[in-house]
């Protein structure tokens, strides 16, 4: 299974649905990107992740043009600001024949500080991809 997860700047959300996408089951491609990429990942994304023991270090930002012309068998949305974004992947980017999903992440901070606040949408992110994969990894093919 070919899966993309995006959002808007890669530097957090999309980066840590790829990496635990990753850790449940290496016969998965798995990638992530933005429309408009950060230059760096976020700096609690490492720590925060090898908590859960994910290792995520050689991961960067990248544009969604990386993946044009490419097929998938899911795309992953992360936030409702890139579901609205939809079409834009769909014209733009030129990405074939997939199923769509997507993963709303509250962005509200009832954390005592940003770290905390990153580990709460890690631990939603986690479950919801683990939710993905338990479905389409049991309903093949995708497309």
């Amino acid at each position: 299974m070919k899966v993309l997860f995006v959002c808007d700047d890669n530097s957090l959300l999309s980066q840590m649905a790829e990496g635990f996408f990753k850790s449940f089951s290496r016969q998965q491609t798995v990638f992530s990107a933005g429309f408009n990429p950060a230059l760096t990942i976020d700096p609690d994304l490492v720590p925060v992740m090898q908590e859960d023991m994910i290792d995520v270090t050689q991961y960067s930002p990248k544009i969604i043009s990386c993946f044009q012309e490419q097929t998938f068998d899911l795309v992953v949305f992360l936030t409702d600001n890139i579901a609205q974004s939809e079409s834009e992947i769909l014209n733009k980017s030129k990405i074939n024949g997939f199923k769509r999903e997507i993963i709303a992440v509250s962005h509200e901070n009832h954390a005592a500080n940003r770290f905390e606040w990153t580990r709460n949408v890690r631990d939603e992110i986690k479950n919801e991809t683990f939710k993905l994969f338990k479905k389409y990894s049991q309903s093949q093919p995708l497309v």
